[in-house]
């Protein structure tokens, strides 16, 4: 929630708090989320150093899991969205590539929507859609129940300026969110509808 909210010092500290308090193997899986989520937090406050001695720890203590395919596949994620940040684009991809591979063949929902989520956002920021669009087509089919899929799903449709499929990705969105917060620039119209208000003189 806090993530959501771009709250990062409430968001790293409640992650950093769920890492140091989930010690067993039987929570090593939640422990991945949260040092994931911690990586995201330090990174989202442009702690770009601390970000990379969590993910190296986080590396670390993932290595000898190789059981818990759910953990090292997290770990894998906190390198990308580094090094995406460090501007290492093509290690990034390479790394966001072998994860969604590796999550296909397991087939988790779980796990696929993670790879998901943070390769296809990231495909999406840098203005890839054709590559975005393939990797989001992987978790379409649980917009409909899944708010990080939803809003996934919204922000590629808003960002190919497809209004009808925006809409209704934005409304599964909203009656999936509960406590969790729409991404403001999701609200606003993408730019077909806003020239079409424009033209016909509509607020």
């Amino acid at each position: 929630l806090a993530l959501d909210a771009r709250d990062y010092a409430a968001a790293a500290s409640a992650a950093r708090r769920a890492v140091d308090r989930l010690p067993t193997l039987d929570e090593a899986p939640e422990r991945a989320r949260a040092w994931l989520s911690l990586g995201r937090a330090l990174l989202g406050a442009g702690d770009a150093d601390a970000a990379r001695m969590q993910a190296d720890a986080f590396a670390r203590w993932a290595a000898p899991q190789a059981d818990q395919p759910t953990v090292t596949l997290l770990a894998a994620l906190a390198q990308a969205e580094l090094a995406r940040v460090e501007d290492r684009r093509e290690e990034a991809y390479r790394s966001y590539a072998a994860a969604l591979v590796d999550a296909e063949r397991r087939t988790v929902p779980r796990d696929l929507v993670a790879v998901a989520q943070s390769y296809g956002g990231s495909l999406l920021d840098d203005g890839e859609h054709e590559q975005a669009s393939a990797v989001i087509g992987r978790v379409a089919r649980w917009g409909e129940q899944d708010f990080d899929c939803a809003i996934l799903q919204a922000r590629l449709y808003h960002a190919l300026g497809q209004v009808d499929a925006w809409q209704s990705a934005l409304a599964h969105a909203r009656a999936l969110a509960g406590e969790r917060a729409i991404p403001a620039a999701l609200l606003d119209a993408p730019a077909p509808m806003r020239r079409a208000q424009r033209s016909t003189g509509m607020p």
